[in-house]
């Protein structure tokens, strides 16, 4: 019955509660155990029938992602989410997330797993061109055996064994997954080959909307878009701040001008960097 799952999963989720939320190891035991149990009781097939039942009611968003396969969250809590995901050809980039995880395979082509450990620890919010990730080995995902990740310092990358050239059924493989919920906004992607960090994207989905909308805008605004645009150099997400002043720069350089002097002093260093270099390049243009 479906909602023997959902009451499963909202008990896993109240012990989960009762720890704080940088307390990594009790987050893995808990989630760890739960889904041992669910694998083994089969409870997650009722959240399948159910999550069916939900898309032919129109009541369920299946999400795709373009780095890392199909998402299908199908449990969201105040502090854990239980998602299935597809996997297929290894991904372009390794990705460290602020988010723990337990996972497992439990169907579909072969997956090969492998984590990957991030020395030093960083701060997700500043990229820092010093950190670097060491590999365990890639190996064969064991059916309903549970992997995990440390936010912040593993990463564990899946793809399916078929694009390895290994005769295994078509089609992607599948794992369920139960993550922590996101105490940063961003996550990193590294390099495959080199494996040092190549820049950071936002993993918060509001903030990710705000920063294309204002991207769009830059192209597309007219006059009235600065003043809706202004209260944003106010946010206390810096690079929702630093979208903003690009936005209003492109659509009134003098007003723009004005938004860069203020980040000239902001609190984040990526932006005062920016905010400086570009009025630098502006006091070049008018000297000559």
């Amino acid at each position: 019955m479906p909602e023997v799952f959902d009451e499963f999963a909202a008990h896993a989720n109240s012990e989960i509660e009762k720890h704080d939320v940088e307390d990594f190891d009790a987050f893995i035991e808990i989630a760890g155990n739960s889904l041992r149990h669910a694998i083994k009781e089969k409870l997650y097939i009722s959240a399948l029938n159910q999550l069916l039942g939900n898309l032919a009611k129109k009541e369920q968003v299946v999400n795709i992602s373009t780095t890392n396969g199909s998402f299908i969250f199908f449990s969201a809590n105040s502090h854990s989410n239980w998602s299935f995901i597809f996997h297929g050809k290894p991904q372009k980039f390794l990705y460290l997330s602020p988010l723990s995880v337990v996972q497992s395979y439990i169907c579909g082509a072969g997956l090969s797993v492998e984590r990957f450990h991030c020395e030093p620890q960083p701060s997700m919010d500043e990229l820092n061109s010093g950190v670097r990730l060491t590999a365990e080995g890639a190996q064969a995902a064991k059916p309903g055996q549970i992997y995990s990740r440390k936010a912040r310092s593993q990463i564990l990358d899946w793809h399916s064994l078929d694009d390895r050239g290994v005769d295994n059924p078509p089609g992607p493989g599948v794992t369920i997954r139960i993550n922590s919920v996101i105490p940063s906004s961003f996550e990193w992607y590294f390099d495959r080959t080199a494996l040092r960090p190549l820049g950071m994207i936002p993993i918060n989905v509001l903030e990710s909307n705000v920063t294309t909308l204002l991207s769009l805008l830059a192209v597309a605004g007219d006059d009235h878009t600065v003043d809706y645009v202004k209260p944003l150099v106010e946010s206390p997400v810096h690079y929702i701040r630093w979208a903003a002043v690009q936005t209003i720069s492109a659509l009134n350089s003098a007003q723009g001008l004005s938004c860069l002097t203020k980040l000239a002093e902001d609190a984040h260093p990526e932006v005062r960097t920016a905010a400086r270099a570009h009025l630098d390049a502006h006091s070049q243009e008018r000297s000559q």
